[in-house]
């Protein structure tokens, strides 16, 4: 399955994804590697999503972002501060984790 994510660009030359809440058919996805924000409940109830590796740039992630993705077991978190919402991952059952490295 191919799923196509629109983003929209910001004043900041970063970007927002728009969502793709309730896809229970994917399984991982390629974010943009300028996405800057993950809105609330953007991949809500995305149950077969198992992985996810969140671009560098990625600086907020709201409330409830992946809540329920029940799959959910490898969460890379990029290495610079990033603000995550309470319940982001509320009924995952990975644990968010870092890659080697210094934090900015």
């Amino acid at each position: 399955m191919t799923l196509s994510v629109t983003v929209t660009v910001i004043e900041e030359g970063g970007s927002v994804l728009v969502g793709v809440s309730g896809c229970s058919s994917l399984r991982a996805i390629t974010l943009p590697p300028n996405l800057t924000e993950i809105p609330q409940y953007a991949f809500r109830g995305c149950t077969s999503l198992s992985e996810i590796t969140l671009p560098l740039n990625l600086a907020d992630m709201a409330w409830g972002a992946f809540f329920g993705c029940t799959s959910l077991t490898n969460i890379t978190l990029p290495l610079g501060p990033v603000f995550i919402g309470q319940n982001a991952f509320y009924g995952c059952p990975g644990t968010p984790q870092r890659p080697p490295g210094p934090v900015s």
